[in-house]
C-alpha cells in the first residue's frame, strides 16, 4: 500500500451501515472507496446507481478484483466470520461492525487470524467517538470519579427496527445488537472486564408477529476492577417516539458520577409535525463529524501507520463472550462466568 495515495476501503454488506461508510469515504481525506459488495442482487443493482465504484456479489470477488487495503464489514450480526476471515485471507485490514461474532469460538477465530497475518484488526464500537460518552471517559482518566464501582445504561429500540426497517434482526437479539455496546462501553471507561452474568430475558411482542427473538433483556454484570452494572435493552417501544432510540449511561464512582441521556439530542423542530431528529451523525460542510465516520477515519489512520488500533479485535472477543454469557444465563436461570 503507498503511503501517498491513502487506503482504499471496500465495504461488504450494503444495508445502512454499509452506505453509510460508503458515504464517510468520500469525506475522509486519505481513504478511497475501492468497491463494495452485497449478497442481494437487488442490492447490488440498487447502490449501483448511487456509488461510483465496482459492485460485486460478495468479499472474495470484492477483494480478488477491487484488491482494497481494507475491508469494513457491515453484515448482519450473523454473517461476520466468512468475509472478515475473506479479507483476511487476502491480506486486507480488517474492521468489523459489532458483534465481532455470534460465537466465541468464531470471534477468537478472526482475531487469530488477523493476527497470524500481521494486520491491523478492530471492531466498529463507534461510542467511543460519542462526544458526551468519549467526554465522561476523560472525566473518569482524569480522576474525577475515582474507582468507578457502579454503572447503569439503558439502550432500546422502537419496534419497527426489528420489524421493518432491519428484519434480519430475527436471527440476532436485543443482547447482541444493543447491549453489545452498553456492556463493553462500561468496561472501556471503568477499565474493567465482565467477568460474571446473571440475566433474564421476556418474548412475546415479536413472536406474535413471527420474529422469533426476546424482545427484552435486563443483566447484572459483575467486573473484575469491583464494577457492578446493570444493563437493560429492548427493541419493542412504540413508534410514536420522535427518536428510533433512546439511551442512557450513568457511572458512579467513589468520589463522583456522570449521567449521559443521549435520548435527547437538543434539537426540537415544530413545523408539519413534531419531531426530535437526531443531531450526532449531522454532516457539517462536508466534514465527517459523526462518530462513525470519525472511527471509520481513526481505523484508516492505524492501518497507514501500521500502529494499534483503538477498539482492538481481542476487546471484541471480550465483549462476545460477555453477550454469550448473558444469553446461557437466560437460558439456565443462573448466574455464568464470562469466559474469553
Amino acid at each position: 500500500m503507498a503511503a501517498e495515495t491513502g487506503v482504499r476501503l471496500g465495504v461488504v454488506g450494503m444495508g445502512i451501515r454499509g452506505k453509510m461508510y460508503a458515504a464517510a469515504c468520500r469525506q475522509l481525506p486519505g481513504v478511497e472507496l475501492a468497491g463494495v459488495c452485497d449478497a442481494d442482487e437487488g442490492v447490488r443493482s440498487a447502490v449501483s446507481e448511487i456509488v461510483e465504484v465496482p459492485v460485486f456479489a460478495d468479499a472474495d470477488e470484492l477483494c480478488r478484483r477491487a484488491a482494497p487495503d481494507a475491508v469494513v464489514v457491515a453484515t448482519p450480526d450473523f454473517a461476520h466470520v466468512g468475509p472478515a476471515l475473506a479479507a483476511v485471507s487476502a491480506g486486507c485490514h480488517l474492521l468489523v461492525e459489532k458483534p465481532l461474532a455470534m460465537d466465541v469460538g468464531e470471534a477468537e477465530r478472526i482475531a487469530r487470524a488477523v493476527d497470524e497475518a500481521g494486520l491491523t484488526g478492530m471492531v466498529a464500537f463507534e461510542n467511543h467517538w460519542n462526544p458526551p460518552l468519549s467526554a465522561m471517559k476523560a472525566a473518569v482518566e482524569a480522576g474525577r470519579l475515582g474507582r468507578i464501582v457502579s454503572c447503569h445504561s439503558q439502550l432500546d429500540d422502537r419496534v419497527d427496527v426489528p420489524t421493518r426497517m432491519l428484519p434480519w434482526l430475527g436471527r440476532s437479539s436485543p443482547g447482541w445488537f444493543l447491549m453489545a455496546h452498553t456492556v463493553e462501553l462500561a468496561g472501556w471507561i471503568a477499565e474493567q472486564r465482565p467477568a460474571r452474568v446473571f440475566a433474564v430475558g421476556s418474548r412475546g411482542i415479536l413472536s406474535e408477529r413471527g420474529i422469533d427473538t426476546l424482545d427484552a433483556i435486563h443483566a447484572v454484570i459483575a467486573f473484575d476492577g469491583g464494577m457492578v452494572g446493570s444493563f437493560g435493552s429492548c427493541w419493542v417501544l412504540p413508534e410514536s417516539l420522535p427518536l428510533v432510540f433512546q439511551f442512557r449511561h450513568e457511572m458512579v464512582g467513589r468520589s463522583g458520577s456522570a449521567r449521559a441521556d443521549l435520548s435527547d439530542q437538543m434539537l426540537h423542530v415544530a413545523a408539519e409535525r413534531y419531531e426530535h431528529p437526531s443531531t450526532i451523525g449531522v454532516t457539517t460542510t462536508g466534514a465527517a463529524t459523526s462518530p462513525p465516520a470519525q472511527m471509520l477515519g481513526e481505523f484508516a489512520r492505524a492501518v497507514r501507520s501500521r500502529g494499534p488500533a483503538p477498539c482492538p479485535l481481542s476487546d471484541g472477543v471480550t465483549n462476545v463472550a460477555a453477550i454469550a454469557a448473558v444469553h446461557e444465563s437466560i437460558a439456565t436461570g443462573g448466574p455464568v462466568e464470562v469466559r474469553a
